[in-house]
């Protein structure tokens, strides 16, 4: 017996199978995604991608677009730089629609399960600031001296926890820490390697020293819903850049300071 089926509304029949397209789109992607060693990965990222920089902000944006391509070159595959558009970088991930977004989300238990994180990109870790005077070269010379940090710097104070010695306290304004490091109210100060670059490069030059490559895991990486094999794949492709110095060149051109190589 032949069954008449009544889709009814024409607009419901667009819809339905604007829907199925799409599902289908997502699935065939989640069995596609990587099978290729040369194939093309998307990369998306935005605004929320570059921490605040103080004025570096597209600095650091054409680095991190010319890096990209030049990881892509080092390990064999194209890639497709993308802007997220209405898409939460993470909610995209998640749907498959880009297969890595730029993130500055630091790797936690939290995440682990379900990202795979690139070494950083660029890293903007805390360094360590002193008087330009100070002997201090370490955290380890800080025992019962006083350390200031910004307030609420969660991931400075998770780097301290362990150190019961030093006497840690916070400040609000940056620019009042620095000047009461320099009066001696600090023995040291710790904060993000783009704002210290910044200070020591500006109105504070020649009155504080940064001695400290980042203590801090913070950075700007490329994650991945958990795929070691290709992270990995972008973690030698960033190792053989910096082995060969065109890591160092590209900073350069951009005027962006290697944070790993002390002033």
């Amino acid at each position: 017996m032949l069954r008449i089926m009544n889709f009814g509304n024409p607009q419901r029949i667009g819809l339905a199978l604007g829907l199925a397209l799409l599902i289908f789109v997502i699935l065939w992607r989640s069995c596609t995604l990587n099978t290729s060693p040369n194939g093309q990965i998307t990369v998306a990222y935005d605004s929320s991608s570059i921490p605040p920089a103080r004025g570096q902000e597209k600095n650091i944006q054409a680095f991190i677009d010319e890096i990209l391509f030049r990881i892509a070159s080092q390990a064999h595959f194209e890639i497709r730089v993308v802007s997220p558009g209405n898409y939460n970088l993470f909610n995209g991930l998640d749907s498959r629609i880009f297969d890595a977004i730029v993130s500055t989300r630091i790797p936690d238990i939290f995440s682990a399960p379900k990202y795979s994180f690139s070494q950083p990109l660029y890293k903007t870790g805390s360094v360590l600031i002193v008087a330009n005077t100070s002997p201090i070269k370490s955290l380890d010379d800080l025992s019962g001296k006083r350390l200031g940090m910004q307030r609420g710097s969660s991931t400075t104070f998770n780097l301290l926890r362990d150190r019961p010695a030093i006497a840690i306290t916070p400040f609000d304004n940056l620019t009042t820490g620095v000047d009461d490091l320099i009066r001696g109210r600090f023995d040291a100060l710790v904060m993000d390697q783009l704002t210290a670059y910044a200070l020591l490069e500006g109105y504070f030059g020649g009155q504080i020293k940064v001695v400290s490559s980042p203590l801090t895991n913070d950075g700007i990486r490329l994650v991945m819903l958990r795929n070691e094999t290709q992270v990995q794949k972008f973690d030698n492709a960033i190792d053989e850049l910096k082995k060969s110095g065109v890591y160092g060149e590209l900073l350069k051109k951009w005027g962006l300071r290697n944070p790993d190589i002390l002033p």
